[in-house]
Parts: structure tokens; sequence; C-alpha cells
């Protein structure tokens, strides 16, 4: 997002999580999620566009480096769990136009990013074949 703000690239995969990410300062050609999100309602998806394989949910993920303790693990895995399913967090959401669904623990989203990174690099050539349509 600093690089695509900073004009140094003409276009990036980010988070629409963050808080740059608005309208008023970035233009959002698609979005790998089911639906187009209210903030930014002009954008189609990528199965609008006819690439359903797409389609991605929205995900926020935490690291921890290899060999940290399972304790620790579980830990923060409770930790973050207690997080998202606050009412604030919910309610800020929400009220965002942020796209939050489910909570992942440890063995979903180790099988996720298994198959996430093939799927980034297939999208890189539509996103900058949009970019030069628009």
């Amino acid at each position: 997002m600093t690089a695509l703000l900073g004009k140094h690239v003409e276009a990036a995969i980010v988070s629409l999580s963050g808080q740059a990410v608005t309208p008023d300062k970035v233009r959002l050609l698609a979005t790998t999620l089911d639906q187009r999100t209210p903030a930014f309602p002009d954008a189609p998806t990528f199965a609008e566009l006819n690439h359903p394989e797409l389609s991605l949910s929205f995900h926020v993920g935490a690291l921890a480096p290899p060999g940290t303790p399972p304790e620790v693990v579980n830990k923060l895995e409770e930790a973050f769990k207690k997080a998202f399913e606050d009412p604030g967090f919910q309610e800020w959401a929400n009220k965002g136009s942020k796209p939050i669904g489910a909570f992942w623990g440890q063995k979903k989203w180790t099988e996720f990013l298994k198959e996430y990174e093939g799927t980034l690099v297939e999208m890189m050539p539509l996103l900058e074949e949009a970019a030069k349509a628009q």
C-alpha cells in the first residue's frame, strides 16, 4: 500500500481492511470477494470479470516464527479468537464496511496459505491488464 500511495507501483493487491484503503485514496480495480464491497460499489468482483477462480474471501492472519512452542501458539490463538468475537470489534468492522467472516485457527490457516500463493500468481497478470485498460 505504501508503494502504491507513493506512486512507486501502478497496481497492488491489498487488504480492504487497511485505514488507507478508502475511495478518496485509491481506486479499486476489482475485488476477490464474492460480492462487491459497499466502500467501493463500482469495483467489480473477479467473478463478474469472468474469472470466478480468483474469488477469495478476505483474510487477515497472524504469524509466528518457526519453532514457536505449541503452548505459545495456542495462547495466541485463544487471544485472537477472543478479540475477533468481541462485540466492539464486530461493530467497528460492520460500521466501517470492513468485510469480516469467520475466525480461523492455525490448522485452517496452514491449509489456506498453501493454496493462496498459487492464486496470487494467477491474479497479477489480470490486475496489470485491468490497470492498462483503464
